[in-house]
């Protein structure tokens, strides 16, 4: 009877499990085809262009030389996500031939994201259970599977959902060394590196996993255990880092043939991220706070705050356990040498593993220059596991409390102390449920880009002179109105090229535009939220911002397309005129998406460029004479900022 409850009671488990999953891919597939094909995230559609370039070479000769059909010439990513794809869209174009098209694979991507992304939901539900225990695994992998920042990037094929996937299985196959000491786990852990590196290079810390992994092997780890095998370790260390070498050129093999073009590729990348090169799209980072930035904007964006609060508290716990660990290691050393005995309590240092990943990606990753929230979600998963740990700490602590108080007679005084940690509890599970949910609003409405490319067929007459920004999706885009085939070439364009240096040409080219154009269309906030942030630089395009928004050059904001997580009339807005400072159009001013509205501020760029950016359609009032622009412009190009 008692190994029938406890089958009984195992099978909800696994019941419980299944269904988060299958909740986890529900929310991951839906809306999958968010832009109806028309590829607005630039990273997605750059490897959708090598991926459709690539092919067999015909001979041994061929694949080993670097003009190789099979190298893809670009290493700001790995290979591996390019290949799995290439060969996922093979596979399935024998069932349905028009998934080999260019213009339709890109789902068959998607796809993939997603399944990896949920593949790291049951992932994490094995780690917390192995490293904890079976509630923990649970609810670490429910608030995964319902963070919001994991279901918007299954939504791309962008590797990232493929790193975390990758990552988290490096760890748990790090948890088998530390557990066993096997050398199969060892080449086991090697293989999962050697994935993560052939997805991105930003996994190196791994191998300071494996270290850590190796040398506090056994079920038992003490530090006489430790002392005795250090050979082993070094001989396992040693089997990991060749595993995760070949796996890796396996995984990249251009990498080492064509080495000069990786490292190429690789040092430009870094540059980047450090701010060393001078790219425009990294400018909405300047002035942003190292480590700060990226937890501000993981709790109140990619996590929503009461999981991210959680989830960033779980860490700084995990630290201060890890740090105990350390002390007790270091207390028994000093023991060992002096000649004295050594307690054989057990010491399970899982949170110096799970550190010896989180806390280098972190150091790392936050105190960059270029602070794209993609980065952190290799961090998400054990943001999620520490921050569900701590939980049902909580949880256990609250219960033996009011367990106490029964024996004691105290119950009335400690009951309201067990009932507000499970209402805590629950409050952070189902507030992640319901920002998920809200999140989703927004593949349910047609992308804004599309919206707004629409509104200017149909209200603005073919031939009309419009004015686009550059380093930006130009709009209208190419879509049916009505019936018809409506292309952007219908009108007279005009690229503002506002990322150049502001200098007296400058000047003169941007007041001919304003005089000759019509409208003025902006696509999103990708310029005027960055070059703002470097008036200093920018005086010139920083003061036509502020005129052009403040609706000061005789143009007037006539439309927008708005799109906002949203769920039971409570909107959550993203703030694009707080930070940088700048003037809101009166069309928006008082604009309120639903009646309550909670505006929580700047979202990164990244966050909200590709699935909802905020266009902006501005139309020609009072046209100005050259004279009167030029003395609104008057003093810029000297620095001279009054902040129209």
């Amino acid at each position: 009877m008692a190994g029938f409850r406890g089958r009984l009671r195992k099978g909800r488990w696994h019941i419980a499990l299944g269904l988060v999953v299958l909740v986890a891919l529900g929310l991951r597939l839906y809306g999958l085809n968010w832009d109806e094909g028309h590829l607005f995230h630039p990273d997605e559609r750059w490897i959708l262009l090598v991926v459709d370039e690539l092919a067999l070479p015909p001979d041994l000769a061929t694949f080993l030389s670097p003009d190789s059909p099979l190298n893809p010439h670009f290493f700001a990513y790995g290979s591996l996500p390019l290949y799995l794809l290439k060969g996922a869209a093979h596979l399935l174009s024998r069932w349905r031939k028009d998934f080999a098209d260019f213009y339709q694979f890109y789902l068959v991507g998607r796809a993939l994201s997603a399944l990896f992304d949920t593949g790291t939901v049951l992932l994490v539900y094995w780690l917390g259970k192995t490293l904890y225990e079976r509630r923990v695994g649970l609810l670490a992998a429910t608030f995964v599977a319902f963070t919001v920042l994991h279901i918007q990037l299954s939504h791309f094929y962008a590797v990232d959902t493929l790193l975390a996937f990758f990552v988290v299985l490096a760890m748990a196959l790090a948890v088998g060394v530390m557990r066993s000491g096997s050398l199969r786990w060892g080449a086991a852990l090697g293989a999962g590196i050697g994935l993560a590196l052939a997805t991105k290079i930003s996994a190196l810390p791994l191998f300071l996993t494996a270290l850590v992994a190796w040398m506090v092997r056994s079920p038992t780890f003490n530090v006489q255990r430790l002392k005795r095998g250090l050979g082993r370790g070094v001989v396992g260390m040693a089997l990991t880092t060749v595993v995760a070498g070949l796996v890796f050129l396996l995984g990249e093999p251009y990498a080492l043939i064509d080495w000069l073009g990786f490292l190429k590729g690789i040092l430009k990348e870094s540059w980047m991220v450090q701010g060393l090169l001078d790219a425009p799209y990294t400018l909405q980072y300047v002035g942003t706070p190292a480590y700060l930035y990226p937890i501000q904007q993981a709790i109140l964006w990619s996590m929503g705050p009461p999981l991210g609060l959680v989830a960033f508290g779980g860490f700084a716990f995990t630290l201060i356990a890890a740090l105990r660990q350390l002390r007790g290691i270091i207390v028994f050393q000093l023991r060992l040498r002096r000649g004295g005995s050594i307690p054989q309590g057990q010491h399970r240092p899982r949170e110096i593993l799970l550190l010896s990943w989180a806390l280098p990606y972190f150091l790392i990753t936050g105190g960059l220059q270029v602070k794209y929230l993609r980065y952190m979600l290799p961090l998400t998963p054990f943001l999620c596991l520490m921050g569900a740990h701590l939980l049902i700490l909580l949880l256990d602590w609250a219960r033996r409390k009011m367990e106490r108080g029964k024996w004691k007679g105290e119950r009335r005084q400690v009951l309201p102390v067990y009932l507000s940690t499970c209402l805590l509890v629950y409050f952070i599970l189902l507030s992640t449920i319901l920002y998920s949910l809200a999140f989703l609003h927004i593949y349910t409405q047609r992308h804004p880009w599309l919206q707004a490319s629409g509104w200017i067929y149909r209200n603005v007459p073919r031939g009309t002179s419009v004015a686009i920004e550059h380093w930006e999706h130009p709009l209208p885009v190419r879509m049916a109105v009505d019936g018809r085939i409506r292309s952007r070439d219908e009108y007279d364009r005009h690229i503002l090229e506002l990322y150049e240096e502001d200098d007296a040409q400058k000047l003169d080219g941007l007041i001919q535009d304003l005089m000759a154009c019509d409208y003025i269309i902006l696509a999103s906030n990708r310029l005027y939220g960055s070059i703002p942030r470097v008036p200093e630089r920018y005086p010139l395009t920083s003061r036509y911002y502020q005129l052009l928004l403040g609706e000061k050059l005789g143009f007037r904001l006539v439309y927008f397309a708005a799109v906002y997580p949203r769920l039971l009339g409570v909107t959550l807005v993203d703030d694009t005129f707080r930070d940088p400072p700048l003037p809101v159009p009166a069309l928006l001013a008082d604009y309120r998406p639903s009646p309550l509205s909670f505006n929580l501020g700047r979202a990164d760029e990244s966050f909200t460029v590709y699935d909802h950016p905020k266009p902006l359609i501005f139309r020609k009032e009072q046209p100005l004479s050259e004279a009167e622009l030029r003395q609104l412009f008057e003093g810029a190009l000297a620095g001279e900022e009054r902040g129209e």
